[in-house]
């Protein structure tokens, strides 16, 4: 049986609800963790899919879940750190 893909989310905002609700249409995707800076929103959205692990501190996620790929759902501006910081984790 094929492993699914692990998947975490950068960004706890209005428009991670769009995101979740695609990647959770796919079957071969399973969402293991989701970061915010407000960690208060983090743990909601994780609560309202069933995500496992909620975090605040973006390196601490990918050091410790170690995911397949980043759904960056972060300010526009951001993406450029938040792809860096997933590059960084992922040598």
């Amino acid at each position: 049986m094929k492993e699914k893909m692990r998947v975490a989310i950068a960004g706890a905002g209005m428009v991670t609800r769009h995101h979740l609700e695609a990647w959770f249409g796919l079957s071969g995707v399973k969402i293991v963790a989701i970061y915010n800076r407000n960690l208060d929103k983090a743990l909601n959205r994780a609560k309202e899919f069933g995500i496992p692990k909620a975090y605040s501190n973006m390196v601490e996620m990918l050091e410790k879940e170690k995911p397949d790929a980043l759904d960056i759902a972060v300010a526009t501006e951001a993406h450029k750190e938040f792809a860096r910081m997933a590059t960084a984790q992922a040598k």
